[in-house]
């Protein structure tokens, strides 16, 4: 019942975000970043994952400026 219940609340939810993600986005990234540190902090409770989270970040970008894939990498 409660998934049926989240199927008309799921698209509502979409067409309200998404008019955030149509903004610039110099503003959206660091929301995002915010997201992924909470996200990756709260699954042990450890700065650990955050760690390792923000490093392969940081490589996943440097790759990309280089020309290579990230996505086989992952």
């Amino acid at each position: 019942m409660a998934n049926l219940a989240l199927l008309p609340l799921g698209f509502i939810a979409i067409r309200f975000h998404a008019t955030y993600y149509k903004g610039p986005r110099k503003k959206l990234m660091p929301i995002i970043l915010i997201y992924c540190v909470v996200g990756s902090f709260a699954i042990n409770n450890m700065v650990f994952g955050t760690t390792i989270m923000l490093v392969m970040g940081l490589l996943a970008h440097i790759m990309e400026q280089n020309g290579f894939p990230v996505a086989p990498t992952i």
